[in-house]
């Protein structure tokens, strides 16, 4: 059977081949949807009420006051109408196909590249989680001024997504994250936090990185592995921010042969920014949580070397 010689061909026909089942992935998210609307009538109206809103409340951008503060009322005002169990399934179902597209994909494709559904791993030691998590904090500024390239190389000037369409991703967004009900931050948490960091990880670290890895130079496995990674979200906005993060992410997964620490951090990440928008004010305060003076980024970039020196020589040992 042609698959039997995947694990031997070439990375450009294992790239097409992975990009098709992908695109395949995402068709039968497409069928599912419409199979869904279809049978709760009730819930694909509510859906289509729920666009409706969104699109009547960005129609309405006052263009001389804040913009991404005006967005994040919106998304509170939505909150506040949207019912209980619409809430629930539109996660849920958010959440399931995240899976479809990426985990489950994965697990599919190490079984057809490798006739593995688990990779080989290493056990990982309770110090490794704990540079983990101070890696988190050691990247933050880091990452959160690599989101001004864009400006300095002029690509927030390319539109390839219309205004719109951003706006109301972000709209989405919030209306799904913010809430004060202790019940739905749980359901928030596994399924905007947990379920995305999982996913992905599976996907461009567990299986990307892994067919990248066997036919290049490691280091630019991780760059490209982390550049789709950063293409694959389809947002222009934090495109640096994804990469630098998908790099620091790609040689945590390499330095210790185990994607729980990549999807720790990784889930440390979306939860962060879910506690910043229900729990800081405004996005003014936002913004001025993201004004590092250089003596930080100085740091910063010491400490991750630091840790990341320690990655290097655990990896080292583990491997004699």
């Amino acid at each position: 059977m042609w698959f039997k010689t995947l694990p031997q061909a070439n990375l450009s026909k294992q790239l097409f081949i992975m990009l098709i089942f992908w695109l395949l992935a995402n068709l039968i998210v497409v069928g599912l949807s419409s199979l869904l609307f279809a049978i709760f009538p009730d819930f694909s109206a509510q859906y289509n009420n729920y666009i409706n809103e969104i699109n009547t409340l960005i129609k309405g951008l006052n263009n001389e006051t804040d913009i991404p503060t005006q967005l994040l009322e919106m998304g509170k005002e939505i909150k506040k109408s949207m019912h209980n169990n619409f809430f629930i399934g539109l996660i849920v179902m958010q959440s399931a196909f995240n899976l479809i597209n990426y985990a489950f994909l994965a697990v599919f494709l190490r079984k057809l590249f490798f006739n593995k559904l688990i990779l080989d791993y290493q056990k990982v030691k309770i110090p490794i989680y704990i540079l983990t998590l101070l890696m988190f904090f050691a990247a933050m500024p880091i990452l959160n001024e690599s989101i001004k390239l864009n400006e300095y190389l002029g690509l927030n000037q390319l539109n390839f997504i219309p205004e719109d369409t951003s706006y109301t991703v972000l709209v989405t967004t919030y209306s799904l994250v913010i809430d004060s009900n202790i019940n739905h931050q749980i359901l928030i948490i596994i399924c905007m936090a947990f379920i995305p960091a999982l996913s992905e990880e599976l996907f461009f670290r567990g299986f990307l990185q892994k067919i990248l890895g066997d036919k290049l130079d490691i280091h630019l496995a991780i760059l490209f592995a982390s550049l789709l990674f950063s293409v694959f979200h389809f947002e222009i906005v934090a495109f640096f921010y994804r990469f630098l993060f998908g790099v620091i992410l790609g040689y945590l997964y390499y330095f210790t042969k185990n994607l729980t620490p990549s999807i720790l951090l990784h889930f440390i990440n979306n939860f962060s920014s879910i506690l910043a928008v229900n729990y800081i004010p405004n996005t003014q305060d936002l913004n001025d949580m993201e004004q590092f003076p250089t003596s930080v980024l100085l740091f910063s970039c010491l400490s991750l070397g630091f840790i990341f020196y320690t990655l290097h020589t655990y990896h080292q040992q583990a491997n004699k």
